[in-house]
């Protein structure tokens, strides 16, 4: 197996913005995926994730309001009869509905132009954070092509809808912290996957964010909510893979059995995890160098 130079460390793209989360109200998880971290004893290392990742806006109220760019309508507030007249309603009780009044009308297009004031600054302090408008599907066309230029990017291609194809692939060696996926310009990162080498040469092996549960505490902080009976948490979909040769593999997933290497030869050893939305597992393994 051929390992070319050390890690270089490249940009995020699998990031959660945890400084501005009251402010971009945005999260890129992952979709469906195929992952595998390989391990040698050296400390040398390959890892390749193959699937989606996807851009979420945290804006529950955006199908309220019409879609992003749009313009207040009196529709929006007002009841009307099947001929298009404006009417009255009442509740149960006989008491009139009082969203169909001209001053419930004017208090919810006042709440509508605070909310889409408020959506513009979240967005301006993304883009401000990442160097491009997420938010602007030509935009993305060309982070996926920019991402291609970066050492490890196989393949990028942007789907529309705030969803990328990608393949990467990278090698290296353990003598810092490896975190994917990064882009090219964010300083504050939530990973889908990190490796550390502590200092007794134990490997520690993460992938929350990889993992619903992982995931559900940030998004729940970033305004990811749930706007119907599926939410964005619900696309993460794959299987994950830790893969050593001569260490000890200890961790919360599934051993797979290999066969014994011959005296002398390292010893590879696996160790599997089938992610599902309803996973509430956290994917951790640690890997010790053997006596």
């Amino acid at each position: 197996m051929s390992l070319p130079r050390p890690l270089r460390y490249i940009a995020h793209i699998g990031c959660l913005f945890m400084a501005a989360l009251a402010l971009s109200s945005c999260i890129f998880i992952p979709g469906l995926f195929d992952s595998s971290l390989l391990v040698e004893s050296d400390g040398r290392f390959e890892f390749r994730y193959k699937g989606q990742i996807r851009f979420i806006a945290a804006e529950a109220d955006l199908a309220d309001r019409g879609g992003r760019g749009a313009t207040w309508s009196d529709i929006m507030a007002y009841c009307y009869d099947d001929a298009g007249n404006l009417k009255p309603v009442s509740d149960a009780q006989g008491r009139p509905d009082r969203s169909c009044t001209v001053e419930a009308a004017a208090e919810r297009k006042a709440e509508w132009e605070d909310r889409r004031i408020a959506q513009e600054e979240e967005e301006k302090a993304v883009i401000r954070m990442i160097g491009f408008n997420p938010f602007d599907e030509s935009e993305n066309h060309k982070i996926a092509a920019r991402l291609m230029q970066h050492e490890g990017w196989k393949s990028v291609i942007y789907r529309g809808k705030g969803l990328f194809d990608v393949d990467y692939q990278i090698s290296g060696t353990l003598d810092r912290d490896f975190l994917f996926p990064m882009i090219p310009g964010v300083q504050i990162v939530y990973p889908f996957l990190t490796v550390r080498k502590l200092a007794d040469g134990v490997i520690v092996v993460e992938a929350a964010g990889l993992a619903q549960s992982g995931l559900e505490s940030f998004a729940e902080e970033a305004g990811i909510g749930k706007a119907s009976e599926t939410t964005p948490l619900d696309w993460t979909s794959g299987t994950f893979e830790v893969r050593t040769l001569s260490h000890s593999l200890n961790g919360n997933g599934l051993a797979i059995p290999t066969v014994p290497a011959p005296a002398g030869e390292p010893q590879l050893r696996i160790m599997q995890w089938s992610i599902a939305p309803e996973s509430d597992q956290i994917p951790l393994a640690h890997i010790t160098q053997s006596q």
